[in-house]
């Protein structure tokens, strides 16, 4: 009978596992029944508890087995053989699969890529490719990081396989970056090699490393500056972001092929209007000395800029501004320069040097319209589309994070389940011992774990079916309670003492008057009193100061700092320091005073240095803060901040991630290239890597990041081949990182949802259908999907041949455009008549494309267009209040080409007044405008105030 009732409560001992099917039996269990079968059904109170402990042990047992059968299912799918030949249970397999899931192993790896990142930025680079013993070191050391990165590849093709498999190492997007890293680092180092033995060159001396044997390698090895992208895929934020932006990729190609039509467009209507104006300047007569320092366009004739100097003429064969960088010559130079204008950055100078060469007349025209267009409308719908794609990843992660913490609730309450089945079910018959009592079953005991514990403690044969350990240890603990509640009792006697009574009721009276006290609102003002003196202190200092002065700011800084450590132990003694911390801006508080107590004894004692000291008193500055603590608007403020850095905290880390890669790779690109010039010395360089990632911050911010391309440009050479190659590494620069920049805002404001929305909801035309049937057929044609592309290709044809053109091409050349032009005219004529014979006129010209295109015959691409955009009133009126208001106060300024207020920046008339407020409304400058305006400045001798 006990045989029986224990098998059947084996059989009831099973678990469930997810998927609702019953496990295989545990082989111990099987065991423990086995030997119940052959030594008989006599049980002693001795092991009675330890039958209990050790089902209870098998029972977990069973649960992990059940865990690690639901972890196994949730795995990838392994290849069954890796390169064709290493099945699953191959050692050699397991032995890499092994060692590439190992923890540790990633861990190491990822502090390869740092290591690696931080030698390539301790590197720096010498003009001439010339090279140091440091420079020598790391390069044997990048040998080392090369055998980790290969051996690492080489263990995951042969734990993941190669390509075929889904799960392959191949098909994982940061795996085929890592091989081709790895593969490229082999192939320099192997023609390295191969370079240095044919020449018979033996490595004497330090040479630059990546240009052995007259063969430059090192743009090969500019790869390397990619691996710290692989620390985006153990950062699971940073992949949102980055899948965000990835994503975003396929509806940006559209806005980017926009993008890409205006700067085709404005780039050929600036080669029709301004090719060849960008190199006349003044030259002293029978010379080839210029007049100015800095040389600046000027015209024969017309409104532009005349040479005034005596013996001066206007002659051409300059170069042009920035090295002849700055021109619109041929196709290439014009894209550039309308790219330059629609970044904002720069585009004044271009306007200007427009204007000194061909007069005032045109080139506002043409550069505001590019600013306006291709500025404020085009590059907003890149924000648009940016930010509906990141809200969407956004969701999506969320999603995910849902669903997988449901997975986990489910999985353990089913684990819960069948834990709970088996303690009901395992034990449920009563077992007497020997002496005929019942003894307790599991059921009994799981309820008195729940509670009812006096049956332990008073029974003694319980205590004798202990083992010996389990009976000293509770003895100890008994004896450690006694130990306790001795010295509770002590300490109890002694708070009777009237004395310590009448202590403890004084405390209890003082904390509450200290509480009250500082929340009460004089104490709160009485606080900001103290805030605003200490902000005035602070202010007050300034170069060259007075002894007398600085004195009394010590002072006055020691009593503040003895005042507000006074307010810190208030708080702390009334509040108590549990309840005191819990606060940020307590703790804030804390961090402020304690800085100041040890900034004013280590000043005191002369023990800290100069700059030590200049570090600590910036600590004084941020009691300032102190206000938003009591002032509650501001403090929502505060806070709202620090929750915004919070969320864009992954964006910023990739973004610094990117900086780091621009930068190292600037350095292999640019370090030690930018002294072209002797005669002055550039602030922005790549020569070290922490001048490189403030040169890549620049570009970040768009700030004269046009300068530093033309230093680029002029490092290789100037404006020929390669030198305007390497333009491509500033452009990209720019369009990545203001691309991420762009994420960190991703609510738009007002005028960025009124464009996106009418670029999006714009409403399609009437379509015409005639009734006629030889008017329909004409229709039909024009209308048909062979007939669009036959006009795009051939406006694609005219397009080509537009760009074709550049300055001091020759006359046959001439001949053969003009030929073309006029082959494109006749044709594009032919298909106005057909459209006017297919639509009749009133419909041909209600379109307004149509009109255009019979205007100035269809020289732009016709599908690509823009709604029209409603005159901006608004705007409108307050660039009129202003420039009227800028003519009265600032129209007398005498004219001077020294300063901002020039010829071609002035507020003597309305139109250069209007011109003047759209250069500060896009930002270019306005600060030199501002200080040329100042009071002081000399009047015009022709105006009605006195000089």
């Amino acid at each position: 009978m006990y045989e029986e009732s224990r098998r059947s409560s084996a059989h009831n001992g099973y678990t469930k596992s997810v998927d609702g099917e019953r496990e295989e039996k545990d082989p111990e269990w099987d065991e423990e029944l086995d030997g119940e079968n052959g030594g008989g059904v006599k049980m002693t109170r001795t092991n009675t508890l330890h039958s209990t402990t050790s089902s209870t042990g098998t029972q977990r047992r069973r649960g992990q087995h059940a865990k690690k059968q639901v972890q196994g299912t949730n795995q990838v799918q392994r290849a069954p053989r890796a390169l064709f030949c290493l099945k699953l249970n191959n050692p050699i397999r397991q032995a890499a699969l092994h060692i590439v899931e190992w923890k540790p192993f990633d861990i190491f790896i990822l502090l390869a890529i740092f290591a690696n990142c931080v030698a390539l930025g301790v590197s720096k680079p010498f003009p001439e490719d010339d090279s140091n013993s440091t420079n020598h070191d790391l390069e044997q050391v990048e040998y080392i990081f090369l055998i980790i990165f290969t051996v690492e590849t080489f263990l995951k093709i042969l734990a993941y396989g190669l390509v075929m498999h889904p799960s392959s190492y191949i098909r994982n997007g940061w795996n085929l970056l890592d091989f081709v890293i790895v593969i490229v680092g082999l192939f320099s180092v192997v023609l390295e090699t191969m370079t240095t033995k044919s020449t018979g060159e033996q490595a004497t001396t330090h040479h630059m490393p990546g240009k052995p044997g007259g063969l430059d390698v090192k743009a090969l090895r500019a790869f390397r500056v990619l691996r710290p992208l692989r620390l985006v895929s153990g950062v699971p934020s940073l992949q949102i972001v980055l899948n965000s932006i990835m994503k975003a990729m396929v509806p940006l190609l559209h806005i980017a092929l926009l993008v890409l039509f205006v700067i085709i467009i404005y780039a050929i209507i600036g080669l029709e209007l301004f090719i060849g104006r960008m190199h006349r300047t003044c030259y002293y007569i029978h010379t080839d000395n210029f007049v100015e320092d800095e040389p600046v366009p000027c015209a024969f004739a017309g409104h532009g800029r005349q040479c005034s100097v005596n013996g001066s003429e206007c002659r051409g064969r300059w170069d042009g501004p920035n090295g002849g960088i700055t021109n619109f010559d041929n196709f290439f130079f014009a894209m550039l320069t309308v790219f330059q204008c629609i970044t904002m950055e720069g585009w004044t100078d271009v306007l200007y040097w427009m204007n000194d060469a061909i007069g005032f007349e045109l080139p506002w025209v043409y550069f505001v319209s590019l600013v306006i267009f291709g500025s404020f409308f085009v590059l907003n719908l890149v924000l648009g589309v940016l930010s509906g794609e990141f809200s969407k990843e956004r969701e999506k992660a969320k999603a995910r994070g849902d669903f997988q913490k449901l997975r986990e609730k489910q999985q353990m309450e089913e684990d819960l389940c069948g834990y709970m089945d088996w303690i009901t079910q395992a034990e449920d018959m009563d077992e007497l011992d020997e002496d005929g009592n019942t003894r307790p079953s599991l059921g009994d005991l799981s309820d008195k774990k729940r509670g009812k514990f006096g049956w332990f403690s008073h029974s003694n044969e319980t205590h004798a079916s202990l083992p010996a350990s389990e009976t000293a240890s509770e003895n100890t603990e008994n004896i450690d309670e006694e130990h306790t509640n001795c010295c509770q009792a002590c300490c109890a006697r002694m708070m009777k003492i009237s004395c310590c009574r009448t202590l403890r009721r004084w405390n209890r009276v003082c904390r509450r008057n200290c509480r009250t006290a500082v929340k009460s609102v004089t104490f709160y003002w009485l606080v900001l009193l103290l805030v605003f003196l200490n902000t005035s202190l602070s202010a007050s200092e300034h170069y060259n100061q007075p002894e007398w002065l600085t004195q009394v700011q010590d002072i006055a800084n020691k009593v503040l700092l003895s005042l507000f450590t006074v307010e810190m132990l208030l708080k702390m003694y009334s509040l108590g320091l549990a309840h005191y911390f819990v606060a940020f801006f307590n703790r804030f508080d804390c961090f402020v005073v304690c800085g100041g107590i040890i900034e004013t004894i280590l000043v005191e004692l002369d023990i800290m240095p100069p700059l030590g000291i200049a570090v600590l008193r910036c600590v004084r500055l941020l009691r300032i803060f102190k206000v938003t603590r009591h002032w509650t608007a501001l403090s929502n403020l505060v806070a709202s901040l620090l929750n915004s850095m919070k969320s864009i905290a992954s964006l910023l880390l990739l973004l610094f991630l990117f900086l780091i890669i621009f930068a190292l790779l600037g350095m292999q690109l640019f370090g030690g290239k930018f002294n072209f010039d002797e005669t002055q010395t550039k602030r922005s360089t790549f020569d070290a890597f922490p001048q490189a990632l403030l040169t890549c911050f620049q570009i970040l911010t768009g700030e004269d990041w046009n300068v530093v391309m033309y230093d680029g440009i002029m490092a290789y050479g100037g404006p020929v081949f390669p030198g305007m190659i390497v333009c491509v590494y500033f452009v990209i620069l720019f369009i990545c990182e203001q691309g991420e920049a762009e994420f960190k805002n991703c609510e738009l404001n007002k005028n960025q949802r009124q464009c996106v929305e009418y670029a999006l909801k714009a409403r399609p035309l009437r379509r015409y259908i005639p009734k006629n049937p030889y008017q329909y057929k004409v229709w039909y044609v024009v209308n048909s999907t062979y007939f669009e592309y036959l006009m795009f290709t051939l406006i694609l044809l005219n397009t080509i041949c537009l760009a074709m053109q550049h300055h001091g091409q020759t006359k046959n050349f001439n001949s053969i455009m003009d030929i073309l032009n006029m082959i494109f005219t006749v044709v594009f004529t032919i298909e106005m008549v057909i459209k006017l014979m297919a639509l009749r006129a009133h419909h041909y010209f209600i379109d307004p494309w149509n009109s255009f295109d019979a205007l100035i015959v269809r020289w732009g691409e016709r599908r690509a267009r823009p709604p029209p955009l409603r005159p901006p009133l608004p705007i409108a009126m307050i660039f009129f209040i202003y420039a009227v208001i800028g003519m009265q106060m600032f129209g007398k300024i005498a004219i001077d080409d020294d300063t901002e207020i020039n010829r071609n920046c002035n507020f003597q008339t309305f139109f250069m007044a209007v011109l003047v407020l759209f250069r500060c409304a896009t930002g270019e400058q306005w600060q030199e405008i501002m200080l040329a305006a100042l009071p002081g400045r000399r009047c015009d001798p022709e105006s009605d105030t006195e000089p």
